[in-house]
């Protein structure tokens, strides 16, 4: 029996998390949801009854004494995020933890130090580096040979009617997705805002001018309450462009696609819709791949490839939003 918990029984957990954890639990013989737990008893009664959980709890360290699970879903505020995962990790208990992992460096290398003094296998849950169509794009870049890769990764990132002074947690999907697109790390960045004093104190859109450790150059520009929901990213290559539409909840593009553009005509286009990217926002959208990923890997004893370290520089960067800083350079920040 391989037993799984899960700590927070909010929005993301209901509506993405609990449906991808039911499904591996009827894809996979021998996994058991075995408890979830949250602040808010009754919430976590309501969760446990909609996803078939055995017990619910509102203390999630009388959860794990009691329950003794295999592995631990995290899916709580990123106010709290670090200093449960480090429990749990000193606990003992694999944990896969919701974005952000952490709020800045300091929190992210807290969690980096339990992991790697206790030896307990952990992974970040950004589902874009899951989602099948993403990943239908890396297999394309990775057939470049070196010098006619990728020259040029925009991000183009859009929500409707956000006025969160917080942005920068949803902003570090974009952040992340670009990394794992281009296959490599910030080398330098500067930023600019555009202040919306008019929605709310501290509300803002957000422009990146990026240089990457790849020779490669990016841009992202991140407008939380735009017109519609917009998660696209358009990569130029060698002889060849590529134009990302993210299969993201509330767009109507949703569910996406992947066109590649070659010679100036459209060399081949993947439907957002095909069958092979499941037929749930929880699978075309990679978190049920991201769970199934840190399960299996769990209950074979190997280790997730999407550890706490991987999302370091993802946080930093982040953080220079928060703190509306003018530019980032690899290990300054």
């Amino acid at each position: 029996m391989f037993k799984i918990c899960i700590i927070g029984c909010g929005e993301i957990a209901k509506g993405f998390h609990g449906p991808a954890l039911k499904k591996y639990c009827a894809d996979y013989p021998g996994a058991v949801l075995a408890a979830c737990c949250d602040r808010d008893i009754d919430k976590a009664k309501k969760y446990a009854d909609m996803f078939d959980f055995n017990a619910h709890y509102s203390d999630y360290r009388e959860m794990l004494n009691t329950e003794r699970p295999d592995a631990v879903s995290i899916t709580v505020s990123y106010a709290v995020i670090s200093d449960i995962a480090i429990d749990v990790i000193n606990m003992g208990y694999p944990v896969l933890m919701e974005k952000p992992p952490g709020i800045n460096r300091e929190e992210v290398s807290r969690i980096i130090e339990a992991a790697q003094k206790t030896g307990i296998a952990n992974q970040v849950a950004f589902n874009r580096r899951y989602t099948p169509i993403v990943n239908e794009l890396k297999n394309r870049l990775a057939t470049y040979p070196a010098g006619k890769g990728i020259h040029n990764v925009r991000c183009v990132f859009q929500r409707v009617g956000r006025k969160d002074s917080d942005f920068f947690t949803t902003a570090i999907h974009g952040i992340d997705t670009l990394r794992y697109i281009a296959g490599s790390d910030y080398k330098h960045i500067h930023f600019s805002y555009q202040e919306l004093p008019e929605l709310n104190k501290g509300a803002a859109n957000i422009y990146m001018d990026c240089l990457m450790k790849s020779g490669a150059v990016a841009q992202l520009s991140f407008c939380p309450s735009g017109g519609k929901v917009i998660e696209d990213y358009l990569v130029t290559c060698h002889d060849n462009d590529f134009t990302l539409n993210m299969p993201v909840w509330g767009s109507p593009e949703y569910p996406g696609g992947l066109t590649r553009f070659s010679g100036n005509k459209k060399a081949e286009y993947i439907e957002g819709s095909d069958p092979r990217f499941g037929s749930e926002i929880f699978e075309t959208f990679g978190f049920y791949a991201e769970n199934a990923s840190f399960f299996n890997n769990i209950r074979a004893d190997k280790k997730p490839v999407n550890d706490i370290i991987s999302a370091l520089q993802s946080v930093e960067v982040a953080h220079c939003i928060k703190e509306r800083r003018d530019e980032y350079t690899l290990d300054t920040c």
